[in-house]
C-alpha cells in the first residue's frame, strides 16, 4: 500500500543571529533531503517559515527533528512552532523540488528585521477571542 503524502506549512520567530541562521539553514537542508521532502524554506536571523511536501511519515519525523533541532535557540528550551497540517491527503509531492534559502527575513514584508522585531508584536488571539474583539467594536483596527 503507497504511502500518502501531505503539506506542512509553519513559522517561528525566534532570535537565531547571522551566524546562527546559516546553522540552522545547513541543518534544514540535509533534514529535507534526507528525509525526501521537497517545498521552500526561509532562514533568517529573525527565524524559520516553511511549505513542505512529503510522505506523513516523513513529515511527522520533520516536525519532531526540527522542534529538537531548534530547542537550543529558544529561552527555557521551548519551542513553540505554529504548524499547520494538509487535511487532505496527497498522492504525491504538492512540490516540484526543495528551496531553502537563507534570507533578510522570514515573510517579505519589505521592513528589514533591525527597523521592525517580533518583540514588539501585540497579542496573539485564538480566531474565537479575535472575532470577539472586532465585534465589540468594528471600527477600530486590531
Amino acid at each position: 500500500r503507497k504511502e500518502m503524502y501531505g503539506c506542512v506549512l509553519f513559522y517561528l520567530y525566534i532570535e537565531f543571529g547571522e551566524d546562527g541562521s546559516r546553522v540552522v539553514e545547513s541543518a534544514q537542508r540535509k533534514l529535507c533531503k534526507e528525509l525526501g521532502l521537497f517545498g521552500r524554506l526561509r532562514v533568517a536571523s529573525e527565524g524559520i517559515n516553511g511549505t513542505l511536501s512529503g510522505t506523513q511519515t516523513a513529515l511527522d519525523s520533520y516536525q519532531t527533528l526540527t522542534k529538537l533541532q531548534l530547542e537550543k535557540y529558544c529561552e527555557d528550551n521551548r519551542v513553540d512552532i505554529d504548524w499547520k497540517r494538509e487535511l487532505h491527503p496527497l498522492d504525491s509531492h504538492a512540490f516540484a523540488n526543495l528551496q531553502v534559502r537563507l534570507c533578510q527575513e522570514i515573510v517579505t514584508l519589505g521592513i528589514l528585521p533591525d527597523k521592525v522585531s517580533f518583540h514588539d508584536a501585540g497579542q496573539k488571539l485564538s480566531p474565537k477571542e479575535f472575532a470577539a474583539r472586532l465585534s465589540e467594536n468594528p471600527s477600530n483596527s486590531l
